[in-house]
């Protein structure tokens, strides 16, 4: 599926366009796997600008008011 379109990119200017994006494959399956999460919190790890890993933060503790 190398090259599949799925995203669109909204170009510059007053007007709104948009230019279809053409994915790689893994940044095709981390768009399917961030759309069947329902809420997380991600930590994300990129190499040569694509996902290779995503972490969910399975807990996070406050302990200030700030």
């Amino acid at each position: 599926m190398a090259g599949e379109v799925i995203a669109m990119k909204k170009t510059g200017g007053s007007k709104t366009e948009y230019q279809a994006v053409m994915l790689h494959p893994v940044e095709r399956r981390f768009v399917e796997y961030l759309r069947k999460l329902r809420y997380a919190n991600l930590e994300v790890k990129v190499q040569d600008g694509l996902p290779v890993m995503a972490e969910k933060v399975t807990e996070k503790v406050k302990f200030t008011d700030n």
